[in-house]
């Protein structure tokens, strides 16, 4: 009898390590980079969205660990990070200070997320060449002073 009860606890021991695949131990934000550490490895996805100021990640099979609660930056591209616990493991929500795109990468249990402010360079340019016909034809009209 006590032979079966110690093998049915290992036997949820067993079972309720093998459906969760880890959990996040340490996040280090470096410049432009952000390192999120698992205690094992985990398959993740994009979650779309329409705010270029936030990036969704699902890890699947991944507890929340230290983000569970909400760890706020007070310099750089990374304003906050936090996780929540799913079903089918955790999602990430990163805010960031301004738009940026992003490229996600694993190496090893860590992954790697990579972000690329966005430029408005191509908007500053069009507003340039605006200003300057504008400028142009205040002059014509002006008849030319």
């Amino acid at each position: 009898m006590i032979n079966c009860r110690i093998i049915l606890v290992f036997f949820v021991l067993f079972l309720s390590t093998s459906l969760w695949a880890g959990e996040i131990n340490s996040v280090v934000s470096e410049g432009n980079n952000l390192r999120i550490q698992l205690s094992d490895k985990s398959d993740y996805k994009i979650i779309p969205t329409d705010d270029p100021f936030k990036l969704k990640i699902e890890l699947l099979d991944a507890k929340p660990g230290i983000l569970i609660k909400k760890i706020l930056y007070h310099e750089g591209l990374i304003s906050e990070i936090s996780a929540q616990p799913t079903q089918r493991g955790s999602i990430i929500e990163i805010l960031l200070a301004e738009p940026s795109s992003s490229q996600i990468k694993t190496e090893g249990n860590v992954l790697v997320v990579s972000f690329n402010p966005e430029t408005n360079k191509s908007n500053e340019a069009k507003l340039s060449k605006i200003i300057e016909l504008t400028m142009k034809n205040n002059r014509i009209d002006n008849g030319g002073n």
